[in-house]
């Protein structure tokens, strides 16, 4: 039983490298965003969902000029569903008119195809699968203290951690399934990749 979950993780593993556009979830409720940060891919979607109030998604131009594209609905008290699909990666801020304060996000669009790892061979990640935890060799090979983010397969990031000196990263408080990794340090990517917890 245990070998058939493993091997339908690992088949899933695949399937989702080889269909890596994604759609995102956000819940609009309480005056805020949920979640409020999200890092996806060049040609994934996201989907804003209103689950009452007076709300919308503004990332104007002419709010938010930064942003690579243009993107939001009209303010509605509606139980609204918005989704935008981000084709161009950057940074893109948004808010809510009418809650411009405490509702704003961040939507950051990657391409991975185009994140270069400078340290890839140097640096490893084992076991993968993960049952507890994960141990990561090689980072004595960088020049600066380095940072490990995970997300989860809808982007939002889950787990950040400071790497002085630690090399053993629990995971034991992990459900199930898969997961993306970037360890980063000021000079970019130093490994990037996908982890399965068992």
């Amino acid at each position: 039983m245990k070998i058939t979950s493993t091997l339908l993780m690992i088949f899933s593993f695949f399937a989702f490298a080889a269909n890596a556009q994604t759609t995102h979830q956000v819940e609009v409720s309480s005056f805020m965003f949920s979640p409020a940060e999200l890092q996806i891919e060049v040609g994934d979607a996201v989907q804003w969902t209103n689950l009452g109030g007076n709300h919308n998604v503004n990332g104007s131009a002419s709010d938010f000029p930064n942003n690579p594209v243009p993107f939001g609905n009209e303010l509605s008290t509606d139980n609204w569903v918005y989704e935008f699909t981000f084709t161009e990666e950057g940074v893109y801020n948004y808010n809510c008119v009418a809650h411009p304060g405490p509702m704003q996000g961040t939507i950051t669009v990657v391409d991975p195809l185009s994140v270069s790892e400078y340290a890839a061979d140097e640096i490893s990640l084992f076991p993968n699968p993960i049952r507890d935890f994960v141990q990561i060799d090689g980072l004595e090979n960088l020049s600066e203290i380095p940072t490990l983010s995970v997300f989860d397969a809808q982007g939002k990031m889950i787990k950040q951690k400071v790497l002085n000196g630690e090399r053993r990263i629990d995971f034991s408080n992990f459900s199930s399934g898969m997961y993306t990794y970037q360890i980063t340090t000021n000079r970019g990517v130093a490994k990037k990749g996908k982890l399965i917890v068992e």
